[in-house]
């Protein structure tokens, strides 16, 4: 009887098994000083965009809620002369069509802010932008949501205590003294309270850019470093 010799490299032979199922070891490529500078700089504009976008949709989706609840308690109030000129004043506004491109240009918007992260990582050659732009973004809501909540309380207070300093005369020099129960403090005159009023709302607004800009630097850099490239490790590696 003739024995066949088994074939050594055949199929289904540890060589061969080890020449399919085996994967060359990779690693992630480190990201180059130019990938993080543009992924820092897509975050600045992208964020900056994106929030504005959604911030304009959200807004306007509450407020068209609101003003839809107020429209229906006046449509069905009969005869009652206020809740029916608060309908005429809608229906004169036109806050449907109002609404409507409130929440078209803060698509837009956010269409154009994500846009460009896309194109300015593109540009810069860092790998997977779609992907770093829409991860970004949402692991940024969360530290949005607190920064504005803290934002909002801090522009409050500030809100409060301009009150208080325009109503604080009043109390001393106006109903105590009988004199004119409407002042300003320091003896600010109307042009200087709105000049220090803009003032303040612009310098919380380059505030806000400047935080929303941070966060989204460092969202936009941590994502571009979580999808970087994978190369074959070499040999002499």
């Amino acid at each position: 009887m003739n024995v066949q010799p088994q074939n050594a490299g055949g199929y289904g032979s540890p060589q061969q098994q080890k020449s399919v199922y085996s994967v060359a070891p990779q690693r992630y490529q480190a990201l180059t000083r130019g990938h993080k500078r543009t992924s820092r700089w897509a975050g600045v504009v992208g964020l900056n965009l994106m929030s504005l976008g959604a911030s304009v949709i959200i807004s306007t989706i509450v407020l068209s809620a609101i003003v839809a609840i107020f429209a229906g308690i006046s449509s069905s109030a009969d005869g009652n002369p206020g809740l029916r000129g608060f309908d005429e004043f809608l229906g004169q506004f036109g806050a449907p069509l109002v609404f409507a491109a409130a929440g078209l240009i803060g698509a837009v918007i956010f269409v154009v802010g994500m846009l460009s992260s896309v194109a300015i990582l593109r540009a810069g050659e860092v790998h997977r932008p779609w992907a770093i732009t829409w991860s970004a973004f949402a692991i940024s809501l969360p530290v949005l949501w607190v920064v504005n909540t803290v934002y909002w309380v801090v522009g409050q207070v500030v809100q409060m205590a301009g009150v208080f300093a325009v109503l604080a005369p009043t109390f001393d020099s106006g109903f105590a003294g009988g004199g004119n129960p409407v002042g300003l403090p320091f003896g600010m005159s109307v042009e200087s309270s709105v000049v220090i009023s803009l003032v303040i709302a612009a310098v919380g607004l380059l505030v806000a850019i400047i935080v929303i800009g941070v966060i989204g630097s460092l969202a936009w850099w941590w994502m571009a470093h979580a999808f970087r490239v994978r190369v074959p490790v070499a040999s002499g590696d």
